[in-house]
């Protein structure tokens, strides 16, 4: 089964983005603090809310289900 942290990790490796390349694409600014909030979401410490997921989605090219989903 794959948690959302987890199918955004794998689209974000299937486009080979790193977690800061992601993170500036997402519009953080800092770019520490940014890899900091793409790695909790990757390891499940934390979730994105709802309108980040729709940009994450947008980002990475894929549905908001693909991420949602479970395998």
């Amino acid at each position: 089964m794959g948690t959302i942290g987890e199918n955004i990790r794998q689209q974000r490796m299937k486009r080979g983005l790193t977690q800061k390349e992601l993170a500036k694409l997402l519009g953080f600014r800092d770019d520490l603090n940014g890899q900091i909030r793409v790695s909790e979401w990757e390891r499940g410490v934390k979730q994105p809310r709802a309108d980040t997921l729709k940009n994450i989605a947008s980002v990475l090219k894929c549905s908001v289900d693909s991420l949602l989903k479970e395998r």
